[in-house]
């Protein structure tokens, strides 16, 4: 199978899968005037390398994913990389302490994508403060080993989950836990 790519300045590059559309887009812009005598074309001759469908191919892409991060996570904290070994230390945590649920889980699935690199898993960690914060656990100890992989610099009083329900879909629900704030406040003094 032969592609066709235009480069077309000013425009940006185009592709096309065969030679009569690409003929047709030539003509059209020699009879406006436009310079074609500038532009490039590259005819690229393709072959199938690999064909599925998209769940198992994103399927792999995780599984490839999860298993390269791990590795990289274990051999920083080998090497003494401190940011390295809080980020086990905690995911660890939640892992066995953390209630079992629908939530526990994709953040487990997610956070295994993630590298473990500060400026991007402060922004997964951002996304996922309400269920980090107020839902994994209200002890002092597990604040510390959050707030060593991210600085919250404060907590709400009031918190509304999401959650799912028998179907899958989100609902919304508020609740107080003035533990979970004292002990924050602890974990963040010392």
């Amino acid at each position: 199978m032969k592609v066709y790519l235009l480069d077309v300045i000013g425009r940006g590059p185009r592709y096309f899968s065969d030679e009569k559309s690409l003929i047709t887009y030539l003509n059209n812009d020699d009879n406006r005037g436009d310079a074609i005598h500038r532009y490039k074309v590259t005819v690229v001759e393709a072959q199938v390398l690999e064909e599925s469908n998209a769940k198992d191919y994103l399927d792999s892409y995780n599984k490839f994913t999860t298993e390269r991060n791990v590795r990289e996570a274990k051999l920083s904290a080998v090497l003494g990389d401190k940011y390295a070994i809080a980020v086990d230390k905690l995911i660890g945590y939640i892992t066995t302490n953390a209630k079992e649920g629908i939530v526990k889980q994709k953040f487990l699935e997610e956070i295994k994508l993630i590298p473990v690199e500060k400026k991007q898993l402060s922004r997964f960690i951002t996304k996922r403060s309400g269920y980090l914060l107020y839902e994994v656990s209200s002890e002092v100890e597990y604040y510390k080993l959050l707030l060593a992989v991210h600085n919250f610099r404060a907590m709400e009083d009031r918190y509304y989950a999401l959650r799912y329900d028998q179907y899958g879909e989100y609902t919304e629900g508020g609740f107080t836990k003035p533990i979970n704030k004292k002990n924050f406040l602890k974990a963040k003094q010392s």
